[in-house]
């Protein structure tokens, strides 16, 4: 019997209320050659029955011997697939039908890109779509693009919206929160990617989503953060130019900056900022932060951090082991890329 061309990887833990809308999202699909691997992460909420109780012999259901988390969850589930594509679904969200199908069909007219995304929306609990919020800003939308830079800044592609080729699909297993960044990322470095620019993905926002950890979730994006500032080799590797990725830096270092005074570590503050100051376009915004910066932390925090006015505890950062990214970046990735115009590009 042939493998399906498309995996589905779907990391499930404690949402059966939500399982339903999933599998009814995947079922619906007007691409049908795909497989369902469900590797449920320690469920204590009837969500391995609920999985086990859908007849469809394309939905195949695992169990973690014990929690591992989020991602090396998701990595087991691409080492029990067999398809070249996989699909991130994460099982809470929403697909809408013609999501595989016109994923599928980018990455075959585009042999050379590592993943596709879609744009999307945010919904409810009850899946109601919030369409006065838009999750991607001023993300490019170009169906063959560098994403890189934008991805350099901050993460506007929803992780249940991705399709990667087998050897992209890999998550970094020490992440808890941003392991999809760090994909994206990874991937983007080694090549082109492919947008198709539709509402096709739903991101499904609730008290039990792991984003509603801000604690935790601010600690991890700054290790993400200091690992893409000391990874800018990389990041100018197959050819891109040099004063592109310079600027996205540039914006990257104010975002990590305030994050290092959050946490209390003034100096590493001042020396992001300050790559804000040389690289950032807006040279006023970059300055503002410089200065923030260089006040005493209690009133640094209470300017850039007003929901933080105490800061969180330093030690927590210096526990953090660095997060690396592999070098294995083809040269000349980006030549063939349709770059985006800078104006077209989140700033």
């Amino acid at each position: 019997m042939a493998s399906p061309r498309v995996s589905i990887i779907v990391p499930s833990y404690n949402h059966a209320r939500y399982i339903p809308a999933c599998v009814q999202g995947v079922l619906a699909q007007t691409f049908q050659d795909w497989e369902l691997i469900v590797v449920d992460d320690g469920s204590t909420d009837g969500s391995v029955d609920l999985w086990r109780s859908f007849d469809d012999p394309r939905i195949q259901v695992h169990v973690n011997e014990r929690n591992l988390g989020t991602y090396p969850t998701e990595n087991r589930a691409v080492e029990l697939s067999q398809g070249d594509l996989i699909a991130v679904l994460n099982d809470d969200d929403i697909w809408e039908p013609g999501k595989l199908e016109k994923q599928f069909a980018l990455l075959d007219q585009h042999p050379d890109v590592t993943y596709c995304y879609t744009l999307g929306w945010f919904a409810d609990e009850e899946g109601n779509l919030d369409q006065t919020q838009d999750p991607h800003k001023d993300w490019p939308t170009a169906e063959l693009q560098d994403v890189l830079p934008n991805l350099l800044e901050e993460n506007n592609i929803l992780a249940s919206s991705v399709m990667f080729r087998r050897e992209h699909a890999y998550f970094e297993p020490t992440l808890k929160y941003c392991g999809d960044w760090y994909a994206l990322l990874q991937g983007a470095a080694r090549g082109p990617v492919c947008c198709a620019p539709e509402r096709l993905s739903h991101w499904r926002i609730h008290e039990g989503a792991a984003h509603f950890k801000k604690r935790g979730v601010y600690l991890e994006d700054l290790r993400i953060r200091e690992a893409i500032f000391e990874h800018t080799d990389l990041w100018l590797s197959g050819g891109r130019d040099r004063a592109t990725i310079q600027m996205h830096m540039g914006r990257h270092g104010l975002h990590l900056a305030a994050l290092y005074a959050l946490f209390g570590l003034k100096a590493k503050a001042v020396r992001a900022a300050w790559t804000a100051v040389r690289h950032d376009r807006d040279r006023r915004a970059a300055l503002r932060r410089f200065a923030a910066c260089l006040l005493p932390l209690p009133l640094a925090r209470k300017k850039l951090w007003p929901e933080f006015p105490e800061g969180l505890p330093t030690a927590e950062v210096l526990a953090q082991a660095p997060v690396r990214f592999r070098g294995d970046v083809t040269e000349g990735a980006a030549d063939n890329v349709g770059h985006p115009s800078p104006s077209s590009q989140a700033h």
